[in-house]
């Protein structure tokens, strides 16, 4: 455990039994009650610096929801998974709708994400319905975990992601694959096998294709 809790780069060490608990609860039916959306945002919000006592608690989190870009996705995404799974759809949609706009990131309210989930630059991050990820996870702007589409032969299966996984910009997880506990995806890395744990996976590195000569007239 004291091995695992190293890679926790972003959480302080005072949040560490706390998040141990919520863990331990993500694959059970408390996940969906109120009691876990609240010692969830809690702990996510003490990560940011966002005070979690007070008369004006949840004014506050809306009002960081609305000016604090690693805040926002991750308060609207808890929000809409809460109300889907306690019947109230169109809540939970008009939520969604919300991170899309506010934030343009696209996180299913049937996905299960572990708290802590530290987002960073939001914009383009698509994490798919049915996707599973462990506590501790950084997103990076533009990364994606879908699955395999039907219609060219795929299984219609998402991404099981472990704890501590640090997924950067531009990286696209495919289909059913596990991506192992402490693993590093670096930028724009296409993910289409599963990986071990503890991993350092690089994304295609460029290539010059055309090496034109200076033209006459040039002037340096």
């Amino acid at each position: 455990m004291e091995k695992q809790r190293r890679y926790f780069q972003t959480i302080p060490p005072n949040l560490y039994d706390e998040i141990w608990h919520l863990q331990s609860l993500t694959n059970e039916s408390e996940y969906f009650t109120k009691n876990f959306l609240k010692k969830a945002l809690i702990i996510e919000a003490k990560m940011r610096g966002i005070a979690t006592t007070g008369l004006f608690t949840y004014i506050r989190y809306w009002y960081y929801a609305i000016v604090n870009k690693t805040w926002s996705p991750v308060f609207l995404f808890r929000l809409s998974v809460y109300h889907y799974h306690n019947g109230i759809k169109r809540w939970a949609s008009i939520l969604h709708r919300m991170n899309i706009v506010l934030n343009g990131c696209d996180i299913g309210y049937e996905t299960r994400i572990s708290p802590p989930l530290t987002i960073y630059h939001p914009v383009g991050i698509v994490i798919g319905a049915h996707t599973k990820m462990g506590s501790g996870c950084i997103l990076h702007a533009g990364c994606q975990c879908v699955q395999t589409p039907l219609f060219i032969g795929g299984n219609g299966q998402y991404p099981t992601i472990g704890n501590n996984v640090f997924i950067g910009a531009g990286t696209i997880i495919v289909g059913g694959v596990t991506i192992g506990d402490n693993s590093i995806l670096g930028a724009h890395a296409l993910v289409i096998e599963s990986i071990p744990p503890y991993s350092k996976v690089i994304g295609p590195k460029a290539k010059i294709l055309l090496n034109s000569p200076r033209p006459s007239n040039h002037i340096d």
